[in-house]
């Protein structure tokens, strides 16, 4: 019997050895920080970039192409050259999307910045921002803007102009009517002549088109 009584002993402090050392090592667990670890942080958002009849944000009218920065900080990461007979083109990428195009015609120069994307709005401080893909009734809700007869090649188009910048409705968004008024150089379009489901198709600033 004191044999048994003494293995038993023996066995219950083991266990109970074992069950404590269990429990340091979990609560060391819980409470060790490791340093190698970064602490994972939420990604940035990307604001909106406003254009105005300088630019967009580094990205000024006349300043030379071989200025450029390859890259700015929530405005682009990418510029990808297109060549053309006349002109050469740079789009302005933002996580494999365009944002903004800017044309150079034979000179070196940034001649024309026009917009891609929505997320580069023209701050209207009488109202909300105007964009891309919106209704083009908000284009006259721009302070001051005017019509401006533009012709190219014997034919010509209805533009607006505001503070610098140029806005021309999207042409798969308008009706016979309204196309037969754009392309008459005798009157301009009003804004009553727009329906809410005409969109701004470009907006740009440097030359007309």
């Amino acid at each position: 019997m004191n044999k048994l009584s003494t293995i038993s002993t023996a066995i219950a402090m083991l266990v109970f050895a074992v069950g404590c050392s269990g429990n340091k090592s979990s609560s060391e667990d819980t409470i060790r920080v490791d340093s190698n670890v970064t602490p994972q942080l939420p990604e940035e958002t990307v604001t909106d970039a406003q254009i105005t009849g300088r630019g967009i944000g580094p990205v000024r009218l006349q300043m030379t192409i071989t200025s450029l920065s390859p890259s700015v900080e929530n405005l682009y990461d990418n510029i990808e050259k297109e060549g053309g007979y006349e002109s050469n083109t740079y789009h302005f990428m933002l996580d494999g999307k365009p944002r903004f195009t800017v044309y150079e015609f034979e000179s070196g120069l940034v001649d024309i910045i026009s917009v891609d994307d929505s997320s580069v709005i023209v701050n209207n401080p009488d109202g909300e921002p105007v964009r891309i893909g919106e209704s083009f009734s908000k284009v006259f809700g721009l302070n001051g803007v005017k019509p401006q007869w533009e012709a190219a090649d014997d034919e010509g188009i209805w533009v607006w102009n505001w503070q610098g910048l140029w806005f021309q409705p999207d042409q798969s968004t308008l009706n016979e009517v309204l196309v037969h008024k754009l392309y008459n150089q005798n009157t301009p379009p009003t804004a009553a002549d727009f329906s809410p489901d005409v969109k701004v198709g470009y907006i740009a600033t440097g030359l007309p088109w």
